[in-house]
């Protein structure tokens, strides 16, 4: 296979994993457990300023982005600014699809979905191996090579 067509089907692979990641995050918010604390803190941001959940962590993963940089110039990349505003929105985006509910058989269903697509994006933004996906990812510790 040709350095060109390997390369595009690391990028789809790496964004197809940003949108399943996204519904990861969406799903595990919906479910009100509060599964991580970088989730915690974005609703939190969003309940008091008043803006989406998706451009608070946009403002977020910024600040995020740049500590990463600063650590690990080699890991950050234009792909990992991409895929964290394309990232941000998609979670906007999944917000739609996966309503809130009070229902606990269905907030503990979010999760184990949540939990499920969160793994399965942050897999497939990795077996790319084109730099950070998402902000706290560490690309050293868990490096695969594409084949």
């Amino acid at each position: 296979m040709s350095k060109t067509k390997k390369d595009i089907k690391k990028y789809v692979v790496f964004f197809i994993g940003t949108l399943i990641f996204s519904f990861g995050i969406s799903f595990g918010n919906r479910s009100l457990f509060g599964g991580n604390s970088m989730a915690v803190l974005v609703v939190g941001i969003s309940k008091h300023i008043n803006l989406s959940i998706g451009t608070c962590n946009l403002i977020v993963a910024t600040f995020e982005i740049i500590i990463g940089y600063l650590l690990d110039k080699k890991n950050v990349t234009y792909i990992s600014v991409i895929a964290m505003v394309i990232g941000s929105y998609l979670i906007d985006f999944a917000n739609i699809f996966v309503q809130p509910t009070n229902d606990m058989i269905t907030r503990f269903i979010y999760m184990g979905l949540g939990i499920l697509f969160y793994t399965l994006g942050l897999g497939m933004q990795q077996y790319a191996s084109i730099g950070y996906g998402t902000p706290f990812q560490n690309s050293k510790h868990w490096k695969c090579m594409y084949t």
